[in-house]
């Protein structure tokens, strides 16, 4: 508890030599209006360091007391006498509270030693800077005794250097009544270097004598050392990366540059400080003078004070080049708006360069992209996105496209309202002089003038004054021709390849639209051809169909009529039979028709409808079942279906399909020992599955690859156009099903899936 008791009375007296001098420092600092962190990097003094001080957790240095009194602009003796009048303010009112009698305040220098504490080294000399006094600090820091101090000289232990400031500081000292700061360097016992803060104080008036008062300074030289060090090394890193270091005071319209690389970042002139609105008004490009007073002016300050800008500043080239500046708010003013802002700055161009073309690249093949996504677009609309694409593109203000035409009729698309329904020619003479209206078509490259000459009549007509030209040619022959205008900079290669890429996929495109309209045409001549072949052979099998049983009918009507001629005799059994047989094929004749009904009705009214799959399949096979008798073929048919199972379609194509596989299959197999085809239905999924296999071997797998394209044929003597699987596989197709050959299978198999719903 004793220990306890020792330690707190210490701690106590070690706060009460700080208190006067915390309090000076705190009044002082707020009446000139200077923060803690102003004071601390103006004074170069950690702000740790200045808030230790200002809560009497620390005692100052002499060195620290006239850094502080060079920022606080006062005399570091002034400084000390307020000190002393706080101290002498509290003894009073100690006095007053204890009742104890008057005390004279003491010198300026007592007071100065008491908040120093025992950190001090103290000698004393006289004006020939003999030593008459050393105290038992300094005789153990320089590993001498007292006794060989005392009446030993100054210079015996001191540089000469040293020594020269001493003198030069004894001189006017007793005159003055104060004390003196310095730095000097004094040896030790084994003659090493000891660097002193040295403070020398008027001892005695009448012997001459000075106290010199010495603080151990060797750590704080060596990390002042390491410091110039860092800066140096600071100053040569900012000097290879082409950096500025400035400073901005808002309220005094100031710049401060506090480097030597500012003609790598603008054209600045020679001077260091600077008046901030000429240099940001003379030297900022113009887009980006009031951005960059906006967002300092703007920021609020309970904001990071850190921030960071991109803009452009001129060279002594008069072009603008980019720069990063990264700052810190280091002061705000009474509106709480900054006032004092620090930062660097070094150039970027080539990194803002390449990020610019980087996304004007991706915007171009966005552009490319996009244009290819339209392909079934109309092509008109394609035309009109390709006009506005190149203009966004190369900040133009005027876009023009010229499709030439076979027929000499030009196809013109423009953005310009001013423009549109013009003829070509009064298009060009309001865009280009007429010097250059032929080059624009004969031209073999990318036509690039950033400077046009007009005659003095096409002055106030033609207002282009840049212009930049992309033909494309086939086949030696101008197809297609671009024109943009009046960008606000030069034109330049980027400008010519971009619109030439663009032009190049627009004319693909359109030569891939006339290709598709001619590839349809083709498709529609084909189907039709194909239609008029399979309606040829439904016409044959249809006659033939309702031949046989008229010719029955017409053998069974001659009988009837031979036996009521010759014989007179009406034999009822006769009568009956040969009726029934009439029947029959008015049946057969009747189902027939039914089956062109619907298939007719179909055609004619030309979209989707519902019917039963069994109804079709059987209508189907009534054109071909004479067919197959009469080349000895069985027809064998599983049905898998229900009987009343409904299937969205056009009857008339699945049904031609049906039979051109039935044909293909007889012509196929017609000859063989064995012969057979087999019709199987089966549903799963919402889809209706046929498969058709006739009694040959598949197909051969060298052949298989082409049997679906148009006019492939293996068929002797002219007996087929190969279009009969091209056009069943298209109907399949436009009812979102799908139809092929099975080459697993050991026999020539089809497998059609056609789903029940259409849309």
């Amino acid at each position: 508890m004793l220990v306890y008791h020792e330690i707190r009375t210490n701690q106590v007296e070690y706060m009460k030599k700080n208190r006067e001098f915390a309090r000076v420092l705190r009044r002082l600092r707020t009446d000139k209006g200077i923060s803690q962190e102003n004071l601390s990097l103006e004074a170069n003094l950690a702000r740790t360091y200045i808030s230790l001080l200002e809560r009497e957790l620390r005692s100052p240095s002499l060195k620290t007391i006239n850094k502080i009194c060079e920022v606080l602009e006062i005399l570091p003796s002034n400084f000390m006498e307020l000190v002393e009048q706080e101290k002498n303010k509290d003894m009073n009112e100690e006095l007053s509270k204890n009742k104890h009698e008057d005390t004279k305040p003491q010198p300026i220098y007592s007071h100065l030693i008491d908040i120093i504490g025992n950190t001090l080294n103290i000698i004393v000399i006289n004006e020939k800077l003999k030593i008459s006094y050393a105290n038992q600090n300094i005789c153990d820091l320089l590993g001498y005794d007292k006794s060989e101090l005392l009446n030993s000289n100054i210079e015996e232990i001191s540089d000469p250097g040293s020594v020269l400031k001493i003198k030069n500081t004894l001189q006017g000292l007793f005159s003055k009544n104060t004390y003196t700061y310095s730095d000097i360097i004094c040896k030790n016992k084994n003659a090493d270097d000891i660097h002193f803060n040295m403070a020398v104080i008027p001892h005695s008036q009448d012997a001459k004598t000075a106290l010199l008062v010495l603080i151990d300074a060797t750590e704080y030289k060596k990390t002042q050392d390491e410091l110039l060090k860092s800066q140096s090394y600071l100053g040569m890193a900012l000097s290879a990366t082409k950096q500025i270091v400035w400073h901005i005071d808002l309220k005094n319209n100031v710049i401060n540059i506090l480097s030597k690389n500012n003609e790598q970042i603008g054209y600045f002139p020679k001077e260091e400080i600077l008046p901030f609105s000429e240099v940001t008004r003379n030297q900022i490009h113009p887009h980006d003078y009031q951005k960059i007073l906006i967002l300092i002016e703007s920021t609020p300050k309970h904001d990071e004070p850190y921030f960071e800008f991109e803009y452009r500043s001129k060279r002594v080239s008069e072009q603008y080049r980019w720069n990063l500046a990264r700052c810190k708010i280091l002061k705000w003013n009474n509106d709480c708006r900054p006032q004092i802002v620090i930062g660097t700055s070094f150039d970027i161009d080539e990194k803002k360069r390449a990020q610019i073309a980087l996304a004007l690249n991706e915007s171009r093949l966005e552009s490319l992209v996009k244009l290819n996504q339209m392909i079934d677009a109309p092509i008109n609309e394609i035309i009109e996105f390709a006009v506005n694409e190149m203009v966004d593109l190369t900040e133009s203000q005027t876009g023009i496209i010229i499709i030439k035409e076979k027929n000499g009729h030009d196809k013109v698309f423009t953005n310009s309202a001013d423009l549109q329904n013009r003829s070509l020619k009064e298009i060009l003479d309001k865009t280009l002089p007429a010097k250059y209206h032929d080059n624009i078509f004969t031209a073999h490259e990318v036509l690039i003038l950033n400077q046009i000459d007009k005659a003095p009549h096409e002055a106030n007509i033609i207002h282009t004054n840049k212009i930049i030209c992309s033909p494309i040619k086939e086949h030696h022959e101008t197809v297609v021709v671009s024109i943009v205008n009046n960008k606000s900079e030069d034109y330049n290669s980027s400008d010519a390849r971009q619109l030439t890429l663009l032009m190049q996929g627009l004319w693909r495109i359109i030569e891939h639209k006339k290709l598709h309209e001619q590839k349809q045409k083709i498709e529609k001549n084909l189907s039709m051809s194909s239609r008029l072949a399979s309606m040829n052979v439904l016409c044959r099998c249809i006659a033939h169909e309702i031949n046989n049983p008229l010719s029955m009918i017409q053998g069974h009507s001659d009988d009837l009529k031979d036996s009521l001629i010759n014989h007179r005799e009406i034999d009822s059994h006769n009568i009956y039979e040969s009726t029934a047989q009439i029947d029959k094929m008015v049946e057969r004749i009747s189902a027939v028709v039914k089956g062109m009904r619907t298939f007719i009705q179909d055609s004619t009214m030309g979209f989707v409808r519902n019917i039963k799959i069994h109804e079709l399949l059987e209508n189907t096979l009534s054109f071909v079942k004479t067919k197959l008798i009469n080349v000895d073929i069985e027809l064998r048919v599983t049905n898998n279906i229900p009987p009343e199972q409904i299937i969205d379609c056009h009857p008339s194509q699945i049904a031609e399909v049906i039979l051109n596989l039935i044909y293909n299959s007889i012509d196929a197999i017609y000859k063989l020992p064995t012969r057979w085809i087999s019709i199987e239905l089966s549903q799963n999924n919402q889809s209706i599955h046929i498969s058709i296999t006739d009694s040959g071997s598949n197909i051969k797998p060298d052949i298989a690859k082409y049997i679906f394209e148009p006019f492939f044929t293996t068929k002797e003597d002219y007996r087929g156009q190969g279009l009969g699987l091209y056009i069943s596989k298209t109907f399949i197709e436009e009812h979102g099903g799908t139809i092929v050959l099975d080459t697993t299978a050991a026999h020539t198999c089809f497998r059609i899936s056609i789903p029940v719903k259409q849309n």
